[in-house]
């Protein structure tokens, strides 16, 4: 009787291991599979000419079935693909993104949250002696650039440099310095790109956009 009691008691801590077992893997591999955005919050410029990116990262495959800002006037949404979607800093706010991402048969709610600035980093940007910065300081721009000619600029107190780098499409980027003489390729999307810091961390880009 003892001994048939005992092999009671291992059968049923045996089956509750199990089903203990069971359910931690099935909590973890749930939690493992929740899909996240590669960024939750930003901080950016007025920039009406340039498009940033977000991605949904999943261990399993799904897409997204529809991204909506709370404020369109200030972050357009546009352009969306299965696991990527772009959207633009239109002007001064703050606006909330969400996204809408289906696995399967159950749909997730991401949300992205993006601050709009109003900034002027720079005090000019010098294009052949010209400051083509003036009267387009919140947005990317389109500058009719030729090679050659030297650009340079200056930033105000209170802002650093991240990086300056001359962009082809197809070529990649390349390092700009101050005064550095201009390479535009022939038959190729060509821009300037500035990325500046603030005192507070934030991270600003700014876009020249070459025309022939």
């Amino acid at each position: 009787m003892k001994q048939e009691k005992q092999s009671i008691i291992k059968t049923v801590l045996t089956i509750t291991c199990i089903l203990i077992t069971t359910l931690l893997v099935s909590v973890s591999a749930s939690a493992a599979a929740a899909p996240t955005l590669s960024s939750t919050k930003e901080t950016v410029n007025v920039c009406t000419n340039h498009w940033y990116g977000t991605a949904v990262f999943s261990e399993e495959k799904g897409k997204i079935v529809s991204v909506k800002s709370s404020k369109p006037s200030v972050v357009i949404v546009e352009d969306r693909e299965d696991n990527f979607y772009n959207w633009s800093a239109a002007k001064k706010g703050k606006a909330v993104i969400t996204v809408k991402y289906k696995v399967g048969s159950k749909t997730y709610t991401l949300k992205q949250t993006v601050t709009v600035k109003k900034v002027k980093p720079f005090s000019y940007i010098k294009y052949n002696g010209k400051n083509i910065y003036k009267g387009h300081e919140f947005e990317s721009y389109f500058v009719k650039l030729k090679s050659g000619k030297k650009i340079t600029w200056k930033l105000k107190k209170g802002y650093k440099l991240v990086s300056a780098t001359t962009h082809y499409e197809m070529k990649g980027n390349k390092k700009l310095k101050k005064n550095a003489k201009l390479t535009i390729k022939k038959n190729l999307n060509s821009w300037i790109n500035f990325t500046v810091k603030d005192s507070k961390g934030n991270v600003f880009e700014y876009r020249i956009i070459a025309t022939k």
